[in-house]
């Protein structure tokens, strides 16, 4: 405990995890970076800046050849095939030649040839090594090219031998570079018959800065730009040419725009519906007959239709007619369009089983099981409506066995409410009387809601909803029913709720890039009645981003404030805020924070509170297989009134973790210290859970 007191094994397992995270990420720089590559541009006038089909390899071997000796009296060979294949040599030596642009070191951490790993170097990978792959030859040569072709070098050639230590079984590997002259953008002009389109055509070439290095990506990119501006605009058929002018190193760009005539949408043929009627599709499409041509309004189309949930697969693409309908003379195409699609069974049973603790006041802690059965139709009627039916009972079976509740459910969804993509979803629950052999009576509970959501883009959304609930007590007199309902915290909850969504994230159980957003708040009694009275307010916002490598900067903030309602304003404790634990406030306990009541037996327990502040920042990057590794720091803390919303009461933790990446999500271990604690006792706490914290 001592040292626990003293920190001891906090700090020096921090500084081990650091240790091993700073070498994670020196092992991490050996893998080649290709961030910066992308395809080969087409239609770019330079065959100097092409890479020639027998310097990437075609597979064949070649003859081995004994290069003429260095000044340190080794031969070099240029054939890898003469390399033994088990045990493949480690390469513990790469030399670099006539690069007078780039130093080793960067050149290093652009190909595949890589020496031994930081843990084979140093004896710990267990007899585990990285061993030489006859690949990496025809790799090296393609990602060098690319490397300085992007950097304007466009007559680079490069050449690569190695020598083999037959004793040691290791490689040594000489790359020969001879860079060229460097080239740099000239001037940039857009020409033919772009018209009113040339300014955002400009624009789509923005980056190709005269007297910067000529990248013939970055070349590539603004081509593509312009034919996704000009497709979305009505000419998918546009062609551009490049034309280059090379004076001494410059070399001037001309864009020559030919757009080939306007392209309306025809016709959409659909294919592959048993059930669902076609309207259900047709109403999804982003355009209709007799529109500009657009590819946005093609994919964002798709995505809507499959959105519906009713698919498999949906596919959009010209009719196999539609090239016939090209008419050169009057500069207007109307294509049909061809859309095939594979449902879904409508129908689907679901069942459910879980496990959790039940913890009470009144009782000791047991074990509890969920178990739900369901059924439900997605397709109603084949116009997209759904009907689910529930039915869910809950019962203790450690320490004790009874039933907790049982619980019916009927939920009706109308996907286009008044003819617009308005989602209402109608649901209606009962509880039946269960005796509490506790408290000595039966709860009996109905409750009906009413939700309204209205997508905004693909990535945002907003929501209104209303619920109503009635609760019948038995077994207890109405004279004592408001007071055995103040005692034992039994509300009766009636409410308004509204919400704003958006989503960017591209992956919600690994977020590198995008962020979160989150606003909604609900309004509870006052004209509604019913038993609790407040307006509570949430806002959360998450960002995350990718820097230096894989690294993930993960950052986020949350608020929360609750505002009592009338003179009857009052907050239940399943409403107040809580915090602390392994998605909050990591270093403390689950919602360990905040007031606290402190019961018959001197047991406090945490009761919430009206307000709630948390921001955190935190860097994650993989590992090694299948480990992340994190570093983290929390901020926050809850408040009964604003007034103690004071830098002093702000509560901050740092910590480190390790996750293991799974099909559901990251598994993970963190160690939270805490350290600034305000009137909170000095410690840490180890959380295991899944999924990131935020």
């Amino acid at each position: 405990m001592g040292i626990l007191k003293k920190g001891g094994i906090f700090w020096g397992g921090l500084l081990a995890f650091l240790l091993f995270f700073a070498f994670s990420i020196a092992a991490a720089q050996e893998l080649p970076d290709t961030s910066e590559l992308v395809p080969d541009t087409s239609g770019i006038d330079a065959d100097s800046s092409r890479i020639e089909p027998d310097t990437l390899g075609s597979g064949a071997e070649e003859e081995p050849t004994a290069l003429p000796a260095d000044e340190e009296g080794i031969y070099w060979e240029e054939s890898w095939h003469t390399l033994p294949e088990r045990p493949r040599p480690i390469v513990s030596r790469i030399l670099f030649s006539g690069n007078r642009a780039f130093g080793a070191d960067r050149l290093k951490s652009k190909i595949a040839t890589r020496g031994d790993s930081f843990w084979g170097k140093t004896g710990l990978s267990f007899g585990q090594h990285r061993r030489a792959s006859k690949d990496w030859k025809y790799k090296d040569i393609a990602l060098l090219a690319a490397f300085y072709r992007s950097r304007g070098f466009l007559d680079v050639h490069a050449a690569e031998s190695f020598f083999h230590d037959t004793v040691k079984n290791e490689l040594w590997v000489k790359i020969e570079i001879a860079e060229g002259n460097q080239s740099f953008f000239g001037p940039v002009s857009i020409a033919g018959d772009a018209g009113e389109l040339s300014e955002k055509l400009s624009e789509a070439a923005s980056e190709l800065k005269p007297d910067s290095a000529f990248n013939v990506y970055l070349l590539d990119g603004a081509v593509f730009r312009m034919k996704e501006f000009l497709s979305n605009r009505g000419y998918p058929y546009a062609q551009i040419h490049l034309d280059t002018v090379r004076t001494e190193q410059k070399l001037a760009t001309a864009f020559r725009i030919e757009k080939d005539g306007l392209v309306r949408f025809g016709r959409v043929e659909i294919a592959g519906l048993s059930i669902t009627h076609p309207n259900v599709v047709r109403r999804e499409l982003a355009f209709k007959p007799g529109d500009v041509y657009s590819r946005e309004k093609i994919i964002k189309s798709q995505q809507q239709i499959y959105a519906t949930g009713l698919f498999n697969f949906v596919s959009l693409s010209l009719a196999p007619k539609a090239d016939s309908l090209r008419q050169r003379d009057t500069l207007e195409l109307q294509p049909d369009f061809f859309l095939r699609a594979v449902e879904r069974k409508p129908a689907a049973l679901n069942l459910h089983l879980g496990a959790g603790q039940y913890e009470r006041r009144e009782e000791r802690q047991a074990l509890s099981l969920d178990l739900a059965a369901g059924w439900e139709n997605r397709n109603v009627g084949g116009r997209a409506r759904r009907f689910a039916l529930q039915a869910k009972t809950s019962f203790l079976v450690i320490t004790d066995y009874r039933l907790l509740s049982n619980k019916f459910t009927a939920d009706y969804t109308e996907p286009w409410l008044l003819g617009i993509r308005n989602y209402a979803n109608f649901s209606v629950s009962f509880e039946p009387a269960v005796r509490d052999p506790v408290l000595g009576v039966r709860i009996q509970t109905g409750s009906f809601g009413l939700t309204f959501l209205r997508p905004i883009t693909l990535t945002s959304r907003l929501t209104l909803g209303a619920s109503l609930e009635e609760i019948n007590i038995f077994d207890v007199s109405p004279a004592q029913e408001e007071l055995f309902k103040a005692q034992k915290g039994v509300n009766v909850r009636r409410k308004l709720t509204a919400g704003f969504e958006k989503d960017t994230r591209g992956s919600i159980l690994i977020p590198t890039g995008g962020s979160y957003t989150r606003l909604d708040g609900e309004f509870l009694g006052g004209p509604l009645g019913g038993d609790a009275h407040f307006l509570k307010m949430n806002f959360y916002w998450n960002r995350y981003q990718t820097m230096a490598g894989n690294n993930v900067f993960a950052t986020r903030f949350r608020w929360g404030q609750a505002f009592m309602v009338g003179e009857q304003g009052n907050l239940p404790s399943t409403d107040r805020f809580f915090l602390g634990g392994a998605n909050t406030l990591r270093g403390y306990s689950e919602n360990s924070l905040g007031p606290v009541f402190i019961d018959s037996t001197g047991k406090a327990i945490p009761i919430g509170a009206k307000t709630l502040l948390l921001a955190s920042v935190e860097i994650r990057r993989p590992l090694f297989w299948r480990f992340w590794g994190n570093l983290f720091s929390d901020f926050g803390n809850i408040f009964q009134a604003n007034r103690d919303i004071v830098p002093d009461n702000i509560l901050v933790t740092v910590g480190a973790g390790l996750q293991f990446i799974t099909l559901i999500g990251p598994l993970r271990v963190e160690y939270g210290k805490r350290v600034i604690h305000g009137s909170q006792p000095a410690g840490e706490r180890v959380h295991f859970s899944i999924l990131f914290a935020y």
